[in-house]
Protein backbone atom coordinates (compact mmCIF):
# COMPACT_ATOMS: atom_id res chain seq x y z
CA UNK A 1 0.00 0.00 0.00
CA UNK A 2 1.35 3.43 -0.87
CA UNK A 3 1.16 6.43 1.56
CA UNK A 4 -1.03 8.99 -0.98
CA UNK A 5 1.09 11.72 1.44
CA UNK A 6 3.91 10.66 -0.33
CA UNK A 7 2.63 10.44 -4.04
CA UNK A 8 3.67 13.35 -6.40
CA UNK A 9 2.65 12.11 -9.45
CA UNK A 10 0.59 9.52 -10.95
CA UNK A 11 0.46 8.04 -15.18
CA UNK A 12 -1.24 5.28 -16.48
CA UNK A 13 1.21 2.86 -15.30
CA UNK A 14 3.21 4.57 -12.48
CA UNK A 15 3.37 6.50 -9.10
CA UNK A 16 5.92 8.64 -8.65
CA UNK A 17 6.78 9.44 -4.66
CA UNK A 18 9.15 10.76 -2.52
CA UNK A 19 12.04 8.67 -1.15
CA UNK A 20 11.72 7.07 1.77
CA UNK A 21 14.71 5.56 4.27
CA UNK A 22 12.56 2.21 3.62
CA UNK A 23 13.73 2.72 -0.22
CA UNK A 24 17.17 2.59 0.11
CA UNK A 25 17.50 -1.42 0.19
CA UNK A 26 15.23 -1.64 -3.40
CA UNK A 27 17.78 1.05 -4.84
CA UNK A 28 20.91 -1.07 -3.85
CA UNK A 29 19.27 -4.18 -5.70
CA UNK A 30 18.65 -1.45 -8.87
CA UNK A 31 22.17 0.25 -8.70
CA UNK A 32 23.50 -2.95 -8.49
CA UNK A 33 22.75 -4.52 -12.49
CA UNK A 34 25.81 -4.45 -14.40
CA UNK A 35 25.45 -1.05 -16.85
CA UNK A 36 23.37 1.14 -14.11
CA UNK A 37 25.82 3.43 -13.07
CA UNK A 38 28.14 3.48 -16.57
CA UNK A 39 26.66 7.37 -16.67
CA UNK A 40 24.92 7.84 -13.33
CA UNK A 41 26.90 8.53 -10.17
CA UNK A 42 26.25 5.20 -7.86
CA UNK A 43 25.30 5.30 -4.13
CA UNK A 44 27.45 4.96 -1.70
CA UNK A 45 29.25 2.05 -0.73
CA UNK A 46 28.55 2.20 2.84
CA UNK A 47 24.65 1.92 3.39
CA UNK A 48 25.07 3.84 6.40
CA UNK A 49 26.38 6.91 4.72
CA UNK A 50 23.40 6.66 1.76
CA UNK A 51 20.98 6.54 4.87
CA UNK A 52 22.58 9.49 6.33
CA UNK A 53 22.18 11.56 2.87
CA UNK A 54 18.96 10.11 2.18
CA UNK A 55 17.76 11.54 5.55
CA UNK A 56 19.59 15.01 4.43
CA UNK A 57 18.12 14.56 0.68
CA UNK A 58 14.28 14.48 1.86
CA UNK A 59 14.46 17.24 4.31
CA UNK A 60 16.86 19.86 2.61
CA UNK A 61 16.00 19.24 -1.28
CA UNK A 62 12.52 18.55 -1.05
CA UNK A 63 11.70 20.77 1.17
CA UNK A 64 13.56 23.69 -0.28
CA UNK A 65 13.10 23.23 -4.00
CA UNK A 66 9.96 21.21 -3.58
CA UNK A 67 11.16 18.91 -6.02
CA UNK A 68 13.71 16.27 -6.35
CA UNK A 69 14.55 12.55 -8.00
CA UNK A 70 11.20 10.59 -6.60
CA UNK A 71 11.02 6.75 -6.87
CA UNK A 72 8.91 5.36 -9.34
CA UNK A 73 6.80 3.28 -8.46
CA UNK A 74 4.50 0.55 -10.77
CA UNK A 75 0.66 0.69 -10.24
CA UNK A 76 -0.09 -3.04 -11.11
CA UNK A 77 2.48 -4.47 -9.21
CA UNK A 78 3.42 -1.66 -6.23
CA UNK A 79 7.06 -2.49 -7.42
CA UNK A 80 10.25 0.36 -7.41
CA UNK A 81 11.17 0.46 -10.78
CA UNK A 82 13.65 3.17 -10.50
CA UNK A 83 14.00 6.93 -9.94
CA UNK A 84 13.25 10.13 -11.86
CA UNK A 85 12.30 13.56 -11.46
CA UNK A 86 14.75 16.84 -11.15
CA UNK A 87 17.79 18.03 -9.57
CA UNK A 88 19.96 20.47 -9.66
CA UNK A 89 23.34 20.93 -10.86
CA UNK A 90 26.23 23.86 -9.86
CA UNK A 91 26.78 26.23 -12.25
CA UNK A 92 23.09 26.11 -13.83
CA UNK A 93 20.37 27.76 -12.75
CA UNK A 94 17.87 25.72 -14.83
CA UNK A 95 16.69 22.36 -12.95
CA UNK A 96 17.97 19.10 -14.16
CA UNK A 97 15.57 16.25 -15.88
CA UNK A 98 17.19 12.59 -14.78
CA UNK A 99 15.87 9.08 -14.28
CA UNK A 100 17.13 5.65 -13.84
CA UNK A 101 15.00 2.15 -14.64
CA UNK A 102 15.88 -0.97 -13.54
CA UNK A 103 17.37 -3.13 -16.19
CA UNK A 104 14.59 -5.56 -15.83
CA UNK A 105 11.98 -3.24 -17.05
CA UNK A 106 13.96 -0.90 -19.27
CA UNK A 107 12.68 -0.72 -23.09
CA UNK A 108 8.54 -0.66 -21.99
CA UNK A 109 8.71 2.92 -22.35
CA UNK A 110 8.55 3.88 -18.36
CA UNK A 111 11.19 6.54 -18.13
CA UNK A 112 9.66 8.45 -20.93
CA UNK A 113 6.23 7.88 -19.54
CA UNK A 114 7.69 9.16 -16.23
CA UNK A 115 9.70 12.00 -17.79
CA UNK A 116 6.86 13.72 -19.62
CA UNK A 117 5.18 13.44 -16.37
CA UNK A 118 8.08 15.43 -14.75
CA UNK A 119 7.91 17.51 -17.40
CA UNK A 120 4.23 18.89 -17.40
CA UNK A 121 4.77 19.00 -13.67
CA UNK A 122 7.73 21.14 -13.62
CA UNK A 123 5.33 23.41 -16.63
CA UNK A 124 2.49 23.59 -14.58
CA UNK A 125 3.19 23.12 -10.71
CA UNK A 126 6.77 24.28 -10.12
CA UNK A 127 5.92 27.28 -13.10
CA UNK A 128 9.70 26.60 -14.20
CA UNK A 129 11.02 28.47 -17.63
CA UNK A 130 13.24 25.89 -18.67
CA UNK A 131 15.09 22.19 -18.01
CA UNK A 132 18.61 20.48 -18.74
CA UNK A 133 19.65 17.31 -18.96
CA UNK A 134 23.17 16.05 -19.00
CA UNK A 135 24.07 12.99 -21.07
CA UNK A 136 27.51 11.69 -20.81
CA UNK A 137 28.84 10.56 -24.72
CA UNK A 138 28.02 6.68 -24.93
CA UNK A 139 24.72 6.90 -23.26
CA UNK A 140 22.91 6.51 -26.55
CA UNK A 141 19.52 4.98 -24.91
CA UNK A 142 19.40 8.60 -22.84
CA UNK A 143 20.50 10.34 -25.75
CA UNK A 144 17.46 8.77 -27.43
CA UNK A 145 14.80 9.78 -24.74
CA UNK A 146 16.10 13.48 -24.82
CA UNK A 147 15.34 13.91 -27.83
CA UNK A 148 12.21 11.96 -27.95
CA UNK A 149 10.56 14.25 -25.20
CA UNK A 150 12.02 17.18 -27.04
CA UNK A 151 15.28 18.64 -25.93
CA UNK A 152 17.83 20.33 -28.32
CA UNK A 153 21.47 20.01 -27.78
CA UNK A 154 23.11 23.50 -26.69
CA UNK A 155 26.67 22.76 -26.10
CA UNK A 156 29.44 20.28 -24.32
CA UNK A 157 29.50 21.37 -20.62
CA UNK A 158 32.42 20.02 -17.80
CA UNK A 159 30.93 18.98 -15.38
CA UNK A 160 33.77 18.14 -12.38
CA UNK A 161 36.16 17.05 -14.89
CA UNK A 162 33.78 15.08 -17.17
CA UNK A 163 32.58 16.11 -20.78
CA UNK A 164 29.12 15.89 -20.80
CA UNK A 165 26.37 17.06 -23.94
CA UNK A 166 24.01 19.65 -22.33
CA UNK A 167 20.68 19.33 -23.51
CA UNK A 168 17.75 22.12 -22.74
CA UNK A 169 13.90 22.50 -23.18
CA UNK A 170 11.73 25.85 -22.82
CA UNK A 171 9.40 25.44 -20.60
CA UNK A 172 7.11 28.74 -21.03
Amino acid sequence: MMDEELTVLKTDRLTLRRITVEDVDRLYEIYAAPGITDYIEPLYEDRDEEIAYTEDYIKYQYGFYGYGLWIVVENDTGRIVGRAGLTNRAGYLEAELAYVIEKEKQGRGYAQEALRAVIEYAREELYLDSLNCFIMPGNDISLHICKKLGFTYMEDADIDGVIMHRYHMPLQ
